[in-house]
């Protein structure tokens, strides 16, 4: 690895030993984001392999996102987003088997809004316009429908 390679891998890993809970879970939206966002790319260039590689990786996210839902605290809130997991792997999936496009978009559009979602309660946070249960005590808020276990 070059040494530009190694400060850029030394300071992701930082960032990640130093973010908060919250903060983990926008990074692996991000993630899941960019390999979505990949496998559209690559399909478009006919890169069947490629395509199907980064297809994995965002339902590997995806799925870890709907395998540490807590359905305890607010079980409506947790089966709905189980159900946008369930269907965003369904479409990836599909997309995957098909070659679709239109199923990897709809996969990529139900994940950025959920992102988004993730972001501003995380920048309320940051504003103090909520309490930060960024830290262990977001797996273990009452009023959390979704533990977070990176």
């Amino acid at each position: 690895m070059t040494n530009a390679g190694t400060k850029i891998s030394t300071y992701a890993t930082n960032d990640i030993n130093t973010a908060n809970r919250l903060h983990l879970l926008v990074m692996l939206y991000d993630s899941a984001v960019k390999f979505m966002a990949l496998a559209i790319k690559n399909l478009d260039a006919g890169n069947i392999a490629e395509k199907g590689m980064y297809v994995g990786k965002a339902i590997a996210i995806i799925s870890e996102f709907r395998g540490t839902l807590d359905f305890g605290p607010d079980p409506k809130l947790a089966k709905n987003l189980d159900n946008l997991y369930t269907f965003i792997n369904d479409n990836l999936l599909q997309g995957n088997i098909k070659n679709d496009r239109k199923q990897l978009e709809n996969a990529l559009r139900i994940t950025v809004t959920l992102r988004e979602g993730w972001v501003e309660l995380e920048n309320k946070v940051k504003k103090g316009e909520v309490p930060d249960i960024g830290g262990k005590a977001l797996s273990q808020n009452e009023n959390s429908a979704v533990r977070i276990s990176v």
